[in-house]
């Protein structure tokens, strides 16, 4: 089991992308957090694809507080980031401290997820 932690590069006019590459169904993905670098990103969409094997299953969770457990995330109509069975782009309503992806159920999945910040606000 290995902790998959995220790239994250600029991707030029005030955006930025994070990846988590290969992420297998015993692996678990260290969260994004929005506030690196004095920065918030508050437009973001996320981006899975891959191999999902027998029953793959990915989702999109979030939190304020690293004591806290990990919530669903939400699309903007609230239709829950969850249980996600095929490759997939949804934009994220919600702006959680941290963000992260994670495949939540099956067997032989190699999972990608890219996620694009846009927007972004200087933290004074």
């Amino acid at each position: 089991m290995a902790v998959i932690q995220p790239e994250v590069a600029g991707a030029g006019r005030g955006s930025i992308t994070v990846t988590w590459a290969n992420v297998t169904e015993s692996d678990t993905c260290a969260p994004w957090d929005r506030d690196l670098g004095g920065v918030v990103y508050t437009d973001k969409n996320i981006h899975g694809y891959g191999t999902f094997g027998t029953g793959g299953q990915w989702a999109v969770q979030g939190r304020n507080a690293s004591a806290a457990n990990y919530q669903t995330l939400n699309e903007p109509d609230g239709t829950a980031i969850s249980g996600k069975t095929a490759e997939g782009l949804f934009q994220i309503l919600e702006n959680p401290l941290e963000t992260r992806p994670a495949v939540t159920a099956g067997t032989g999945v190699s999972l990608t997820f890219v996620m694009v910040g846009r927007g972004i606000i200087q933290k004074s």
